[in-house]
């Protein structure tokens, strides 16, 4: 699990870093005022959208589903738009409940 505070973008899986068959990904709003985030693989010329500006309300979570990539050529990443956020970001290889 990661926790991202700030605006910024945050690489979740580095290019040929390791496999990228996420499955899953939960993200969750802690702050108390909704955030604002994107979720894209990149092979840092172009970028590909699972998710872009979506706005997560307070206390809220949203789960990106079929997250499946080429990880010998893309990076995983999320990028928060909102100034000052608290984001928990949770990658699932397999199948959870809940």
């Amino acid at each position: 699990m990661q926790n991202i505070t700030t605006a910024t973008t945050t690489t979740l899986i580095e290019k040929e870093a390791q496999n990228g068959e996420v499955g899953k990904i939960r993200i969750m709003n802690n702050h108390s005022a909704d955030s604002q985030v994107s979720v894209f693989i990149t092979d840092s010329v172009e970028d590909y959208y699972y998710i872009k500006n979506l706005v997560i309300p307070t206390a809220a979570g949203f789960v990106v589903d079929g997250v499946y990539f080429d990880a010998d050529i893309y990076s995983l990443k999320i990028q928060t738009h909102s100034g000052t956020t608290d984001i928990m970001v949770e990658l699932r290889y397999t199948e959870w409940s809940g």
